[in-house]
């Protein structure tokens, strides 16, 4: 006959009770873990679609001013010390009493800015102005050494004919590119294109610290 201490018996328990304790403990944590996972990402697709109208609310709100400005009695023009410039505006006109900065709406606030592009260059009218080019890609940082070959690229993306201007590009360079294509042999129709003419890079396009796109010296 066998006899077993009580003690250990007692201290086996005690073991089994502490590892089970554990065991518990570490699926609670699990859970609690994934379910805060879980309510940090249904908080975040509620935000991502709140400030996706927040700002469609934007847009809508400058079109109005844009669309109001024009029914303003005697002020059928464009003016930077009007409101949706920025300006004062008239103390009696339509917009008077609103405002595009700080605009609060349901749980966020937005602010509105809005320019002209008659500020900038329209880049196929600067086409044939090197100088214009030149000042402007100098004001964008480019290097010095690759102004020649940006302006004259341009110059032949845009012209008609497939002769290529001293230190530019035509069709025959943008076929031995991955993947190839075609000058365009046309005038802009969006700035982006700029990113498909010899020379100009990302970098040079965007900035190179921009993360958000920043704008460009030229409109279209």
């Amino acid at each position: 006959m066998k006899l077993r201490s009580k003690g250990k018996q007692s201290g086996i328990a005690i073991v089994i009770v502490m590892v089970s304790i554990f065991v518990l403990s570490v699926i609670a944590g699990v859970f609690a873990f994934s379910m805060k996972v879980e309510s940090r990402l249904a908080m975040n697709g509620y935000n991502e679609t709140e400030m996706e109208w927040l700002g469609r609310s934007g847009v809508e709100l400058g079109k109005y001013f844009l669309a109001q400005q024009l029914n303003i009695p005697g002020e059928r023009y464009d003016s930077l010390n009007q409101k949706w410039a920025g300006g004062p505006g008239g103390t009696n006109d339509l917009l008077a009493d609103l405002s595009l900065e700080d605009v609060h709406l349901g749980n966020g606030r937005f602010s509105v800015k809005i320019k002209d592009s008659e500020r900038k260059f329209d880049i196929n009218m600067a086409v044939n102005n090197d100088a214009v080019l030149q000042q402007a890609l100098i004001l964008a940082g480019v290097d010095a050494s690759d102004v020649p070959t940006i302006i004259g690229s341009i110059q032949d993306w845009i012209d008609k004919d497939d002769n290529t201007h001293i230190n530019g590009a035509e069709s025959d360079y943008y076929q031995s590119l991955n993947p190839p294509y075609f000058a365009k042999n046309g005038p802009f129709d969006d700035v982006s294109e700029l990113l498909f003419v010899k020379g100009v890079s990302p970098d040079i396009y965007w900035g190179p610290n921009s993360t958000n796109h920043p704008q460009t010296l030229f409109t279209t």
